[in-house]
């Protein structure tokens, strides 16, 4: 979520109204985890051989652009080669596996920021051979087709559902101190 310019409080005071929040919500919390399930199974996918998770966050580097959660991948080494549609897959597939799963708890627009982190990270691991943003949305949309393709299996929405379960227990909902 983005905090418009008219509403900005402190970022902590958010978070720790979103924690809140989020502890007297049980079924939003469990629509959150599966939001950040979707990124860590495509991230495995891509390669991650570990995930930090994060509570209720503001985004590194982005002001005012805050999460109900967050996931961070780790790969075996620094500047791992990772295709571009394997990354748009795990950056995307958030808010696809939300999408379809927990529709009642997605948002038009909430993959915004799912979006600006891919093409920001896309630009970083590729510099001057980085595609430009319209080919980087070409590869977004193919990306999400196939999350949207996977979904369609009964058991692959099993395993997002119960990687949902095993997610929301260790995202620190309660603390802004992540975990591993």
């Amino acid at each position: 979520m983005i905090v418009p310019l008219g509403e900005r409080r402190n970022p902590v005071d958010i978070i720790q109204a979103t924690e809140i929040a989020l502890a007297r919500d049980p079924p939003r919390r469990l629509a959150v985890a599966l939001h950040e399930a979707g990124h860590v199974l495509y991230a495995r996918r891509a390669g991650a051989i570990e995930i930090v998770y994060h509570g209720p966050l503001e985004y590194p580097g982005r002001p005012d652009d805050l999460g109900e959660a967050g996931v961070q991948p780790v790969f075996p080494y620094t500047g791992a080669h990772i295709p571009l549609l394997a990354m748009a897959r795990w950056f995307s597939a958030g808010s696809v596996v939300k999408r379809v799963l927990a529709p009642s708890f997605w948002e038009d627009g909430e993959d915004g920021t799912d979006w600006d982190v891919f093409v920001e990270y896309a630009n970083k691991l590729l510099a001057a051979s980085c595609p430009a943003n319209e080919q980087l949305r070409q590869y977004w949309v193919q990306a999400q087709q196939d999350v949207e393709r996977d979904l369609r299996s009964p058991a692959f929405r099993r395993e997002m559902w119960a990687l949902a379960r095993e997610v929301e227990k260790k995202i620190p909902w309660c603390s802004t101190t992540p975990t591993a």
